[in-house]
């Protein structure tokens, strides 16, 4: 203090005994009561810290308990600073905080074997289909670029951004190579698919399609037992559903080995033919129900088994889409039966009735 104070409130000059500045507006009520200092910022903030400061010796100790002996080349810098320092287990040496290894944060990467070699890092990158651009990042969670080598065998060029912790511990990273490549693996050989289709009791007619979602020429060879020897075209992914592929062995749906019968009928006031198959019933009659809606019998053809009606009905459908003929679109029939209904504008009732009458070489009835 350079001058003297008569009260609390008066200013009174005083040097700063950090940086040697004196401060001629000091007021003792500042300085001692409410303890802001001779001078304020930087000269405060560093006496806080040299009061809080941990001495070296203490620091090097606090270190070595957290399993790291700090470089004696290298003072402490202080908590939150970087600190040179070697594994007490392994020797490898690491940049270091005082303050994370006092929290029990300061594992070796070394140790937990997370360090990661750069060639170690490109071989395991290239035996994912990855060819790295530029040297290993620094770290595994650090974007890393790299060509992908399966586009390139496609004749494409594509660049991925992707993690080395990503390739170690999932793979390919390029989702739409990846999933191709993961269908590849998963897709059945010929013999494997013919083996399944065997088991259920289907006998293949021609090699596996190649997906189980497309139809697969078979015969029905048995169901429960019971031979059936029918020609069918189920889709491998319905015979390990469980749904089957045969509608004569079928659990559900329409008795097939029952009486029934083929039926063309029309509809003048909108042109159109209507062809299907029901069953003999008469508490459930499928032509009382289309004659309720203005639908007129045009011809019938009865069989011993639903199955005989259902097959010339397939190959009458076949038959008129062969000739361009198409069934009607849907929002034309809003109660269904679009599939079964077609447009008499390019064809007549009379060349459709005399194709199924050629078929069965008999007349309705």
């Amino acid at each position: 203090m350079l001058d003297s104070w008569v009260n609390t409130q008066d200013h009174c000059t005083v040097r700063c005994d950090i940086c040697g500045r004196e401060n001629p507006k000091a007021r003792y009520n500042d300085i001692v009561n409410k303890g802001h200092g001779v001078c304020g910022g930087a000269c405060r903030s560093k006496k806080i810290s040299v009061a809080l400061k941990t001495p070296d010796s203490e620091a090097r100790e606090s270190m070595r308990e957290g399993g790291w002996e700090p470089s004696p080349a290298q003072p402490f810098p202080g908590k939150g600073n970087p600190w040179t320092s070697a594994c007490m287990d392994c020797g490898k040496e690491y940049p270091k905080r005082l303050s994370v290894v006092q929290v029990g944060g300061g594992g070796c990467r070394n140790c937990l074997e997370m360090e990661v070699d750069p060639t170690e890092a490109e071989e395991l990158m290239l035996a994912h289909d990855h060819e790295p651009i530029g040297p290993y990042p620094g770290s595994s969670q650090a974007p890393w670029p790299a060509w992908c080598l399966r586009c390139r065998a496609h004749g494409l060029t594509k660049i991925t951004t992707t993690y080395f912790s990503r390739i170690k511990y999932r793979g390919h990273q390029r989702w739409v190579c990846r999933n191709e490549k993961i269908s590849e693996a998963l897709r059945y050989t010929n013999a494997e698919a013919k083996a399944i289709m065997a088991t259920f009791g289907y006998t293949p007619q021609e090699d596996y399609p190649g997906s189980v979602e497309l139809p697969w020429q078979c015969v029905h060879e048995r169901a429960e037992g019971a031979v059936c020897a029918r020609s069918v075209r189920p889709t491998l992914h319905n015979i390990l559903a469980g749904q089957g592929g045969c509608s004569t062995c079928a659990q559900r749906g329409p008795d097939y080995a029952a009486p029934g019968y083929l039926y063309l009928i029309t509809r003048n006031d909108t042109g159109k033919i209507g062809i299907g198959g029901a069953l003999v019933n008469p508490g459930n009659d499928r032509l009382r129900t289309h004659a309720r809606g203005g639908w007129n019998l045009l011809a019938r053809w009865n069989f011993e088994s639903l199955l005989e009606a259902h097959s010339v009905e397939q190959a009458t459908k076949d038959w008129l889409r062969d000739q361009g003929i198409n069934w009607v679109r849907e929002e034309v029939m809003p109660y269904g039966g679009h599939t079964e209904t077609f447009s008499l504008t390019e064809i007549s009732m009379s060349t459709v009735q005399d194709f199924v009458r050629t078929r069965l070489s008999r007349d309705p009835g």
